[in-house]
């Protein structure tokens, strides 16, 4: 999809606007109620031409496009001289959609209305957004459950806001919206990368609460979902400060289904395309997130359902209820994530839900207070949930279960892991009745080597008395030098305030 689509129907999606330009019987310009309306100033904007880059300066006012100068460009005279009318054209029109290309200067005036699209993605209709251009220094501003709602429709439509910054400016309430239409398109990111979500996301501590998904009884989903606040994060996407209450997530699926409280998936690089990795830093979820489905797998997670390689998850916090269930396919379930792939990093993280996972397949289930299966490295982590696993056999279901993480692949590491010595394991069996066993850190059918991932156990749960570097300091923490973590660096607190840990990562490795 060419940005001049993705922009003209994200601001239609926005505001609902978008008509042609109407002429009155005096030769006026009169534009209808559905043309498109961009904030007043004036932008820059580049795009390459025939032979050189085409810089122009777009004026908005009163909410159109009032003048377009170009002011750079090195393109052959006789081929700019042809192209330069189009530029009368896409003021009359008030958008460069559906005015054609110069025939003879194709390239150049292609360059023109790219440069002019360029522009106008500073200039933002206000539907979405209170206020702001996208930029760091003056991010677009979302302030209430409509915007917040339009800018999901927008995502959807196919503006990814890569490169762009959003942020918070109060706490809202979903409670009224009904069923939450995820921020991104649910269905699997492979065939939706122009439409999951791809840019900076800043709560500001702020507070969501009332969000709601369901799928009604008796009509599961027929396609893959994913499903949560944002339905996918794309691997340069950041996500943070988000406090989610509440959160009331119950779904069942005919094929995959992964959800989680801020998102249901975060895809690797190798999917998107991207370099860098995704981050979910500095967010809380209380409420319950459940999916279920008959004949595929599912994955369902506190924080992120299924974080699919190159993504840190730090700071965060889950006191949300986890129920992952599957039929007759594998079953994943983690109190922060269900699964962590490659190159993912689960860092000063703490698992407050408890966490039931269950499959009646001879296949098998993962399921953590953390983590339901952990692949790379982890630091600073601790799980007071109490998990319960079942339905299959209770020494299978129990073989890739534990009150941290339930299994973990041959390269996992970590260090600092922490478990509540009061939370519990239970086996549920076919009949649903739940009998206590012998609770373990990490499910005993882990890869890894013995003495590679350790774990301490803690009395009673977390707290400033017994795990003061996950206290009131939980948010201050992340700093990385590299967005591939490769050789970048990460301060951890550990014991004491002052006692900084300074974690060099190698390979993936802490």
């Amino acid at each position: 999809m060419m940005k001049k689509e993705k922009l003209h129907r994200k601001r239609a999606l926005c505001a609902a606007l978008s008509t042609a330009l109407l002429m009155n019987q005096f030769g006026t310009a009169v534009f209808a109620e559905g043309s498109p309306r961009y904030k007043d100033g004036t932008y820059s904007g580049t795009a390459r031409g025939h032979k050189s880059d085409i810089v122009v300066s777009v004026t908005v006012s009163d909410g159109v496009i009032a003048a377009i100068d170009v002011t750079s460009q090195n393109e052959t005279p006789k081929f700019w001289e042809s192209a330069k009318e189009i530029i009368p054209q896409i003021i009359a029109a008030n958008t460069t959609e559906g005015v054609d290309a110069v025939s003879g200067a194709t390239h150049s005036s292609e360059g023109i209305k790219k440069a002019v699209d360029n522009a106008l993605t500073q200039s933002a209709d206000t539907g979405c957004f209170k206020s702001g251009s996208g930029s760091i220094s003056d991010p677009y501003v979302i302030d209430n459950a409509a915007r917040l709602a339009g800018f999901a429709e927008s995502v959807d439509g196919g503006e990814s806001y890569l490169g762009k910054y959003i942020v918070l400016d109060a706490d809202i309430d979903l409670s009224e919206i009904g069923n939450w239409n995820p921020i991104g398109a649910e269905g699997a990111a492979s065939k939706n990368l122009d439409k999951i979500f791809a840019g900076n996301f800043d709560g500001r501590g702020h507070t969501i609460k009332g969000l709601k998904i369901h799928t009604a009884e008796g009509s599961p989903y027929s396609d893959e979902q994913n499903v949560g606040l944002f339905s996918t994060l794309s691997t340069a996407a950041k996500v943070s400060g988000i406090k989610l209450e509440n959160v009331d997530i119950d779904v069942s699926g005919e094929k995959v289904v992964r959800a989680g409280g801020i998102t249901g998936d975060i895809t690797s690089k190798a999917v998107s395309g991207q370099e860098g990795a995704a981050a979910v830093n500095s967010c809380e979820v209380s409420g319950s997130v459940s999916a279920a489905t008959g004949e595929a797998m599912v994955m369902t997670g506190g924080i992120v359902g299924r974080a699919a390689g190159n993504a840190v998850i730090s700071n965060c916090i889950s006191e949300a209820r986890v129920n992952s269930s599957s039929d007759t396919k594998y079953a994943y379930g983690g109190g922060i994530v269900s699964m962590s792939g490659n190159n993912t990093y689960i860092i000063n993280c703490a698992g407050r839900g408890d966490v039931t996972v269950l499959t009646a397949s001879g296949f098998s289930l993962y399921a953590g207070g953390v983590a339901g299966m952990m692949t790379s490295a982890q630091y600073n982590c601790f799980s007071c949930a109490d998990v319960k696993v079942g339905k299959i056999a209770q020494a299978d279901a129990a073989n890739n279960a534990g009150i941290i993480d339930g299994a973990l692949m041959a390269a996992a590491s970590g260090k600092y892991d922490y478990l509540s010595s009061g939370a519990k394991m239970y086996h549920i069996d076919s009949e649903g009745t739940a009998t206590e066993i012998e609770p373990v850190s990490h499910g005993k059918g882990s890869m890894n080597p013995e003495g590679a991932f350790t774990a301490e156990t803690l009395d009673g749960g977390i707290g400033p008395d017994n795990l003061d570097h996950l206290g009131d300091g939980v948010t201050v923490f992340l700093e990385f030098q590299q967005p591939d973590f490769a050789g970048g660096e990460v301060l951890c607190h550990h014991g004491a305030r002052d006692d900084v840990q300074r974690v060099d990562f190698h390979g993936g490795k802490l």
